[in-house]
Order: structure tokens, then C-alpha cells, then sequence
């Protein structure tokens, strides 16, 4: 599976769990509220930062596997994979 650097960043800020990299959330913070954000400010500031980043979350679009979209579209309805 894999996700953008913003795509990461973006669900960090929305869900508080962090995947990616740090630097990307950041940056995606420092961005949603407008203004640098020192790291040790950043539990102060979680609901804004959740509030802020749900827009974008919900934007997230899901694409299909192609892996599984090409095993369904061939029959393989027992694939591991489903």
C-alpha cells in the first residue's frame, strides 16, 4: 500500500497516529494553521489540527489495487487477495 507524503501527513493530523515522516506532518500543520508551530506546541493544538485537517482527510480518494482489480476481473474470486 502506499500513500503520498501529504496523503501521510494529512491522516497524522486527523487521527493523532503517526505515519510517514515527521517533517511532512509539520510542514502540513505549519500550513493548515496559517503559521510555524513548534513541535512541543503541537499536543496544545491537536483538536484545531483535527478539525483543521478533516476537509482534507475526507478528501482522500480510494483507488483499487490493481493487483486485485486485475485478479477479480480475470475470475479469481478465490484469491487470497479478497
Amino acid at each position: 500500500m502506499a500513500l503520498t507524503k501529504r496523503e501521510a501527513a494529512i491522516i497524522t493530523a486527523h487521527t493523532g497516529i503517526l505515519i510517514g515522516e515527521m517533517d511532512s506532518f509539520k510542514e502540513y500543520v505549519d500550513e493548515i494553521l496559517e503559521r510555524p508551530l513548534l513541535t512541543h506546541e503541537i499536543p496544545n493544538f491537536e483538536n484545531e489540527i483535527k478539525e483543521r485537517s478533516k476537509e482534507d482527510f475526507i478528501a482522500i480518494t480510494v483507488t483499487p489495487d490493481i493487483e486485485i482489480n486485475d485478479a477479480y476481473e480475470r475470475g479469481e474470486k478465490n484469491n487470497e487477495n479478497f
